[in-house]
């Protein structure tokens, strides 16, 4: 009789441990996952508010002429190469609305003319015009390492 008690027992141990196992993960009702918040994504708008004739738009309340088909390269961040050399880089950032001419051989003084020029022919613009937009001249430590390091405004708008 002792074996069987001891049976008995074992089976209602196992019975009481399986029921409570099941009253503890039904008891919690069905799991629902959380709902993943979106990453909102940078909205990145090339073509200014302004637009003009199919060849021209504003840019700073600068009519220019409408350099987006030329574009040689444009990143995710709405950054556009709009001229580009072994001397000179001509970038547009869309989003502050600046042209950024990055010198990258010598002569600085002789290139920056040469690169500030073909700015104003891509975008059809006299001196006096382009001293209204935000263009930033600069040059890298290897090509002029005297400039490098600073920012300088078109040459004829100082």
């Amino acid at each position: 009789m002792t074996n069987k008690k001891y049976w008995l027992i074992g089976i209602i141990f196992i019975l009481l441990a399986g029921l409570g196992y099941l009253s503890v993960f039904t008891s919690q009702g069905p799991k629902v996952l959380p709902t993943p918040t979106p990453t909102p994504y940078p909205r990145i708008t090339y073509i200014p508010t302004i637009t003009l004739a199919k060849n021209k738009i504003v840019i700073n309340n600068i009519e220019i002429n409408n350099f987006y088909p030329e574009v040689k390269y444009t990143s995710k961040y709405g950054e556009m190469v709009v001229a580009e050399n072994d001397d000179f880089q001509i970038v547009y950032h869309s989003k502050t609305k600046q042209f950024l001419i990055s010198i990258t051989s010598a002569p600085f003084a002789t290139l920056r003319q040469k690169a500030e020029q073909e700015l104003l022919d891509i975008l059809d613009l006299t001196g006096t015009q382009a001293c209204n937009l935000d263009v930033v001249v600069t040059t890298v430590q290897f090509a002029n390492p005297e400039f490098a390091g600073q920012s300088f405004p078109l040459s004829f708008c100082q």
